[in-house]
């Protein structure tokens, strides 16, 4: 068993995925957040209890800012932890949509658009949210389009359909083993999913 706290809909698709693809043996219990990165740093100590009482959990939240040093944004949440070895805090660097854009080939053509369109280093562009977005605009696809963008005149920064259809990509189509290989927050995070899995079959 364990268990996940992330900031949204679409990093809950993508860690139920990576648990799903390198811990199989383990059954996802219970989600927590799902109300922005706010709630989840409040709510650590309560995370931290889970990890020591309870069942392991995964706390998966965006660093959002490529100037924040990575340790010191750890230190931020984590400074008056106990951190058990089943506490995973894992970082998208510097958003979860990173990790996907870093699968290139597989979104580029969910997107319906080329694969040169895609960054080749993702995690190092300061909006990856924003960059498939745009990307999207480009897609070939109508419906996807008017899923992903924001309509004209909208304030919202993503299209209606946002979130179901990325999270789709991310369960679906998305494959971690390929991105890993250029995002390496999302291979730090790969690393401690399966030293977990170890731990809990051993």
């Amino acid at each position: 068993m364990v268990a996940i706290a992330v900031e949204d809909v679409v990093s809950q698709a993508v860690a139920q995925r990576l648990i799903s693809e390198y811990a199989p043996g383990l059954e996802c219990t219970q989600v927590y957040g799902l109300s922005g990165f706010g709630e989840l740093k409040r709510k650590m100590p309560t995370f931290d209890k889970i990890a020591q009482y309870r069942e392991p959990i995964m706390v998966l939240t965006d660093l959002d800012d490529l100037q924040l040093c990575l340790a010191q944004f750890r230190s931020e949440w984590c400074h008056s932890l106990q951190m058990p070895p089943d506490f995973m805090f894992r970082v998208a660097v510097a958003e979860i949509e990173a990790w996907l854009l870093a699968d290139r080939g597989r979104i580029a053509g969910w997107l319906g658009i080329s694969e040169s369109l895609i960054p080749r280093l993702p995690e190092t562009i300061p909006q990856p949210k924003e960059c498939l977005v745009e990307l999207a605009r480009r897609s070939r696809y109508r419906r996807l389009r008017e899923a992903l963008v924001p309509q004209p005149g909208s304030t919202r920064a993503t299209g209606p359909g946002y979130n179901d259809r990325v999270s789709g990509f991310a369960t679906v189509n998305w494959n971690p083993s390929a991105a890993r290989t250029i995002a390496p927050s999302l291979d730090r995070a790969i690393v401690r999913i399966g030293e977990l899995a170890h731990r809990q079959s051993s």
